[in-house]
This record gives structure tokens, sequence and C-alpha cells, in this order.
């Protein structure tokens, strides 16, 4: 970003936005609400394309697949939702959380959607049949977000206990818990060398740790409020942190010198996300709307607007092509990146979607919600491919492995979740954290023998 500027306005949500998010193509921008409507804008025109709505509840988290072709929702129904992005149909309903699903991520191959709950818990789903894999129990407090590694050998999941715990995707032991914030971890993102993990909390720091000895980095400060949301861009060498203070900043990974502050939304920043190709920033807000950034010049490029509800996760789709973007109502909207216009909009989730993340080649998006569910969505059909239940509170976080084989999921009821993407059967549930499981991720490295998972 050069100059910060405001591109572009997107409106349409009635509620506060709680989560955007880019198509791997760039394409599309996904926006999820509290109004229950989760939209897709075209990233190129700002127009929207598609609302997906239904009883779906406050949409907490929205993610595509590592291909685009799934789209899955997670909402404060406990459920998490995938929509077949082709058909533009509900095609499975993940349930098993015991609170509202607060983050999702697909593994980097597509085959597994890990989504973090207030029920304390992260579970891991099978993208292809819904099956849970894995409960993953430790945590004492609501799940915030979970993600996987790049290598998908490590899942990283953080919680409203102040803590990060790093888990071990072949045996889903317990690797790391790494301490230090003073205040509910909200978000957590590895960077895409897997050399850094990034956290963000409610302490108004965003903190950057060494994935190989989980020793801290750097620490971030300059935000006024929580900071609710981090991402890394493609190379690595920026982050972006969104906030309740109302602005996105750009932070050097190497330095920590804050590089831009961006104003333009009038809510607070609740989610945020770099396209594929680093191009484009895509932010959800309380204001109801999505705000698509041009990296290099620091302008508002559109603004997506079709939301009733706050705005709690976005994500790009691996291709680019979709954004995906899910709002506190369970509503999640698909959006053209290109065009800015709506594509579809899914419904399923009865609570607000807290997380989602697209399988790594695109096929899934996996939703986590309030509802205590993580959903897998076929993106060729937009349907509901798989309903994966299991926890027992929110699901606040949920990340694909790199391979695409396993989900992640984190939850409030204080366990991280491993699924198998293929049958959507749960391989494992990790304990261990005394306080909600807010962010889970992978780590980069892996090998055949197995991976790891912060």
């Amino acid at each position: 970003m050069a100059t910060g500027g405001l591109q572009t306005i997107l409106e349409g949500h009635a509620h506060p936005v709680r989560s955007v998010a880019f198509s791997p193509n760039g394409r599309l921008l996904v926006s999820a609400s509290e109004d229950q409507l989760v939209c897709l804008w075209n990233t190129a025109t700002g127009t929207l394309q598609q609302i997906i709505e239904g009883d779906l509840g406050s949409v907490r988290s929205v993610a595509f697949s590592p291909d685009s072709r799934l789209l899955a929702t997670g909402s404060s129904d406990k459920k998490v939702r995938l929509w077949n992005m082709a058909m533009n149909v509900l095609q499975q309903t993940l349930q098993g959380h015991l609170d509202s699903v607060q983050s999702i991520a697909f593994s980097p191959d597509g085959q597994l959607l890990a989504s973090g709950s207030y029920d304390q818990t992260v579970r891991l789903w099978e993208t292809a049949t819904g099956a849970l894999q894995q409960t993953l129990e430790g945590h004492t407090s609501w799940v915030e977000s979970v993600a996987f590694s790049p290598d998908s050998r490590l899942l990283a999941s953080c919680s409203c206990d102040q803590t990060i715990r790093v888990w071990d995707t072949v045996t889903w032991a317990l690797q790391h818990t790494l301490e230090g914030h003073t205040g509910s971890v909200q978000s957590v993102d590895f960077s895409p060398d897997g050399r850094l993990l990034a956290s963000s909390s409610d302490d108004e720091t965003v903190r950057l740790w060494d994935t190989a000895t989980g020793a801290l980095q750097l620490t971030l400060e300059g935000h006024t409020r929580s900071v609710r949301s981090v991402a890394f861009s493609p190379d690595s060498w920026l982050l972006v942190s969104g906030s309740y203070d109302q602005t996105v900043r750009l932070w050097d990974t190497a330095t920590g010198v804050l590089q831009q502050t961006s104003e333009g939304h009038i809510g607070s920043v609740q989610t945020v996300a770099f396209s594929p190709n680093a191009r484009l920033l895509a932010s959800g807000s309380d204001d109801q709307r999505v705000c698509l950034w041009d990296t290099a010049t620091g302008e508002l490029q559109n603004i997506l607007e079709g939301h009733t509800r706050s705005v709690r996760s976005v994500v790009f789709s691996p291709n680019g092509r979709l954004l995906a973007s899910a709002s506190e109502n369970g509503i999640v909207c698909l959006w053209d990146t290109a065009t800015g216009i709506m594509q579809q909009t899914l419904e399923g989730h009865t609570r607000s979607i807290r997380s989602m993340a697209f399988s790594p080649d695109s096929r899934l998006l996996a939703t986590g919600s309030s509802d205590e569910i993580v959903r897998f969505w076929n993106m060729a059909t937009g349907t509901l491919q798989q309903t994966l239940q299991g926890h027992e509170g929110w699901v606040e976080s949920v990340a694909f492995s790199p391979d695409g084989q396993l989900l992640i999921s984190g939850s409030y009821d204080q366990t991280v979740r491993l699924w198998d993407t293929a049958t959507g059967g749960l391989q494992q549930t990790l304990r261990g954290h005394v306080g909600w499981v807010q962010s889970v991720v992978f780590l980069t490295q892996w090998s055949a023998a197995g991976f790891l998972l912060l």
C-alpha cells in the first residue's frame, strides 16, 4: 500500500460485518454479517454478485477451499456449512459443536476443515464426507481462531484463555503453549514461508512468534483498541491487522515498523484478508460493509454491500476468483472479485459464522459457527456438502491442512478437533487449553511421516 487511500466501500449488510475472505483466484470477496447474510462481491467492480441466506444464525466466519469450489461458513447456530460454488447450493451441514462456531480453515490440500468454537474445542472435518475426524480439547475458554501451517504439519488455535496452542497434526499431541498476551487472543495466522506465527489480542497488540522455537520475536503496538484480525501478505513481508479502533494497519514483519494506517470503516474492523496475488486487501466491519483496498496505492477500490449484520469473516478463494464474506446473521455472500458482483448467498447456519476457510484447491468452503457446527460447501455446485458436529461451544476458527486432507477447528469448548475432509470423520480431539480456543493454523514444513499443528 502506497497511500492507504480508500478504494471503495461495499454496502448491503444491515448489521455488523464479522468476516471477509478473498477467493484463491482473487476474483471474489465474501463477507459474513450478523444479519445472517453471506454476500459475494466482484473485486474488480465492487458489485454484489450473490446473497446466501437462510436459517443460518449470525455467520461468524467464512473460508474458501483452495480450489475455490467450496465455501465454508461457521455460525452462531453451532453449525458449519459447506456450499457448492458451481451449483450455488448447500452441500453439507456439519454438526457437533455445542456452541457458536467462531472460526474455520481449510487444510492446504482441501481435504480437511478445522472449526473453532465457543464450546472451547477445535474440530476437524473431512470435506468430502463431512465426517468428524478429531476433537481437540484443552482450551479453558472460547476458541476464537484456527489456522493450518502452509505445509499442514502444524495447527494453531487461540483462545480467550490468553494462550495460543500448537498441535502436531500426525499425533494431535500438544506441541507448544504460547503465552504472553494479557488479553483474549482473537486471531492467529502463519506466514506463507512458515517461519512466523502472528497473533492479535484484546490487549491491543499484535505479536510475532518464531514457529521453530515458539519464541516471541516482535510485539507490534499502535492500535488503541482490541485487535480482531491479522493476515500475512503472500510474500510474508507484510502483516495487516484490523481493530476495534476502526483502522486497518500494515506492518513490516522484519522490523515491526508500522507502514500504513488505512481509515474508511465507520465501525470496528472485525476481519482482514489479502488476495492470493496480494493486489487486493479485504476488510469486514461492524458497519456491515466489506471494503476492498488496492495494496499498491492504498486506495479504497470498492465497497461491497449486501449484509444486514456485522461482517465477521472474509476470505479469498485460492484461485482469487471469489471472495466470501460471512455475517452474524449466518449468511455467507460470494463475490466475483473481477466485477464486485454478488454471485451467491449461502444459507444454513442458524447463528453467527465465526470463521471461514477455502480448501487449497478452492473446491470446498468450510464455515464455523456459534451454532457449534462446521459446514462444508461445494464451490462447484454451491450446495452444502457436509455438516460436522461434535463441538460443545462456538466454533471460533477453522483451517485446512496444506494438502487439504485435514480440517482443524477450534472452539469455545476448549478443544481443537481434526476432521478427515474426504469422509467428514472426526480424527482427533486435542485437549489442553484452559480457555476458549480462538484461532488455529497449520505450519508450513512437513514430510511423509506427518506434520505439526499450531
